[in-house]
């Protein structure tokens, strides 16, 4: 009888304390995709549509052969010269694999938790008498992320490269940074340049 009595209470109307109304806070404006319309700085819109397509099995492939050796493994203990003996032809299960993982990522935005965490190694600096510091505060720390992450950066990167070179006026003259052999020793040359003439 008790716990009937309980459940009546609980469920009953009067016994439910009503709550002061709360002023609703504006609703949010919906996105805008004129918002970010790449016109506004007099850039095409099409110059960004090959940017994220899906991959290609063959462009995977050769953005994989193109990785050095014997490059430290991240997070998971795979190197890139285990993905290059398993990753032989555009038909390898690795292969196939990488590509879906891709495809995902670059349309719909969605990524595995483990490309986005990273080993932080402390590499040594050298003394001025030739010897390795020993202390960490001397070190310097470097975060080794995994290597299928890595793919997907590089291709993107290359993309962007292609893009930038396709279209140099989207960057001042200035800019050497996300350039095929650009340099930021050209921008000190530049600027040497120009107090050496005034």
């Amino acid at each position: 009888l008790r716990k009937k009595r309980i459940i009546q209470a609980i469920r009953s109307p009067r016994s439910r304390k009503k709550k002061p109304k709360r002023s609703q806070p504006n609703k949010k404006k919906q996105f805008d995709p004129q918002m970010y319309n790449r016109k506004a700085k007099d850039i095409a819109a099409n110059t960004w549509e090959d940017l994220m397509k899906e991959p290609s099995a063959k462009e995977i492939l050769k953005t994989i052969k193109g990785i050095p050796n014997d490059k430290a493994a991240g997070y998971d203990g795979i190197d890139i010269n285990m993905i290059k003996l398993l990753a032989e032809d555009e038909l390898s299960p690795l292969t196939r694999l990488l590509q879906y993982f891709f495809r995902v990522a670059f349309t719909e935005g969605l990524t595995l938790p483990s490309w986005r965490k990273a080993v932080i190694t402390m590499i040594p600096k050298k003394k001025e008498d030739g010897s390795w510091t020993d202390k960490v505060r001397d070190m310097r720390p470097i975060s080794v992320l995994q290597e299928f992450g890595k793919i997907a950066s590089k291709i993107l990167a290359e993309r962007w490269g292609e893009i930038l070179l396709k279209n140099p006026n989207i960057l001042d003259s200035a800019q050497r940074a996300f350039l095929k052999d650009g340099c930021v020793h050209q921008c000190i040359a530049t600027a040497l340049n120009v107090f050496e003439d005034s």
